[in-house]
């Protein structure tokens, strides 16, 4: 479990300190490759390993919840890090105070579903016409102006239902581009398309 837990909190630590508006950059060194400096939590939980042991383990628990999280929401890894971490923690403790692995797995989803309905109560709903849609674009590109109005202005072409996906371009220009249906930058999603 300690170690399992070292894992978490090295995860939680590292991406925690990236955390609202006031959170660190993170210098992110890869083999063979450029630095990436970013306050982006899920490229920095993408990029923490660890040797194969139940620390990485604990690391990998984290990180697909982070994974989750990004994919349901688009944005919250480093909360969803944080809670991950806060909630192992409170559990060891309560399993070494006693308590059964049942009765905390019981505890936990019983807060689960008391907080999303408490969440649901205060939840504001954005709608693409309110102003409020370019202030969670500012925050989450880091007040950037540009990309949050390219967000934003996509978000107002597609509609509330549609997708958007962010690339780096090639020519260092900010530019939204629409398109409609799928599209697949090469070769066959499955073999039987062939």
């Amino acid at each position: 479990r300690r170690q399992i837990k070292s894992g978490v909190d090295a995860v939680a630590n590292h991406v925690g300190s990236t955390l609202g508006p006031n959170g660190r950059t993170v210098l992110i060194q890869r083999d063979g490759q450029s630095p990436i400096i970013t306050k982006d939590g899920v490229t920095v939980s993408r990029n923490i390993s660890f040797d194969p042991s139940l620390k990485q383990a604990g690391a990998e628990a984290v990180k697909e919840a982070a994974e989750h999280t990004v994919q349901k929401a688009g944005d919250g890894t480093t909360t969803t890090c944080v809670l991950a971490q806060a909630i192992y923690g409170r559990g060891c403790n309560l399993l070494d105070a006693g308590f059964t692995s049942a009765e905390v797995r019981k505890g936990i989803e019983n807060s689960v579903s008391t907080i999303v309905e408490e969440i649901k109560k205060v939840a504001t709903p954005i709608k693409i016409e309110d102003e409020s849609l370019k202030h969670v674009a500012l925050v989450s590109s880091n007040n950037d102006e540009i990309i949050a109005s390219s967000v934003v202005e996509a978000y107002r072409h597609v509609g509330g239902n549609g997708s958007i996906s962010i690339d780096r371009s090639s020519n260092k220009a900010t530019y939204v581009e629409l398109g409609d249906g799928c599209r697949f930058n090469k070769g066959y999603v499955h073999q039987n398309f062939s």
